[in-house]
């Protein structure tokens, strides 16, 4: 359980950190920061601008909430268990209860019999 907690908030800081590279790629570059020789320039130009490294930016958000998904699936597998575990539990205690009943049961039944085998013998002994 501790396990899923960390890896839990490795991928929540792990998507906050994406957020904030998404909102810094998306923010509008100064036009007064001119690069300095036409390589830059051409790729600063390119930047941000490209299908490329767009769809790249949708892989990365998507694999972000396959991982996601899956810590989550992996802590509900785990609630699932504890809820498994624990309906035994309460099956096992009500079947011990109920063996339990069905013994005093028997008891008092066996007790009644008696007292009345107890009762005959008094009547026919006046």
């Amino acid at each position: 359980n501790l396990a899923l907690k960390d890896l839990r908030a490795k991928v929540g800081e792990l998507n906050q950190m994406w957020q904030k590279h998404l909102k810094r790629a998306e923010a509008p570059k100064d036009p007064a920061e001119v690069p300095s020789t036409p390589k830059k320039l051409l790729g600063s130009l390119l930047e941000g601008k490209s299908e490329a490294g767009r769809l790249e930016e949708e892989l990365m958000s998507s694999r972000l909430k396959e991982v996601e998904a899956m810590a989550e699936l992996k802590e509900l597998r785990l609630k699932v268990m504890d809820l498994e575990t624990q309906r035994e539990v309460w099956n096992n205690q009500v079947k011990r209860q109920g063996e339990e009943g069905k013994r005093l049961q028997e008891q008092l039944d066996a007790a009644n019999k008696n007292m009345m085998d107890l009762n005959a013998q008094l009547r026919e002994s006046q």
